[in-house]
């Protein structure tokens, strides 16, 4: 069993290195993710980072294209107007249930999350940002 939780534990390691490298803009939108080149520069075996990418395809920063590899996303003006919009309608529902489901204890890190979120937008850390944004969607 505690291979298991090893492998699992490697490839959110992977998945958190991903998100960083794209966030970073070491991996550009429309740029092809060379699984080798990070197997090497990561010091993990290929098929760990085939693993780690599947949490980044879910949170839509890379998209695969069978036989062709996985590109970091590339969205239009457009589209990204178009999540924004959606987000603004689901995501006060989404919070009014996860106050109730959470009790006081996660209100308070919600609060924590949000205040993080503010800071990093004033001081335009725009990679914070999106750190505490994850982890803010990820407790509700």
């Amino acid at each position: 069993m505690s291979p298991q939780i090893q492998r699992r534990s490697m490839r959110n390691q992977v998945a958190a290195q991903l998100f960083e490298i794209i966030l970073n803009r070491e991996l550009l939108p429309g740029q092809r993710v060379a699984e080798g080149r990070l197997s090497r520069q990561l010091g993990v075996a290929q098929n760990t980072i085939r693993e780690g990418l599947v949490d980044p395809e879910h949170q839509g920063l890379v998209v695969k294209h069978d036989g062709y590899g996985t590109y970091v996303t590339k969205y239009t003006l457009k589209q990204i107007e178009d999540i924004y919009r959606v987000r603004l309608q689901l995501e006060p529902a989404a919070a009014v249930l996860a106050h109730h489901r959470l009790g006081s204890e996660g209100s308070v890190q919600l609060d924590n999350l949000l205040e993080k979120m503010q800071e990093a937008g004033e001081q335009k850390n725009y990679l914070e940002l999106s750190k505490v944004d994850l982890a803010f969607h990820q407790l509700v």
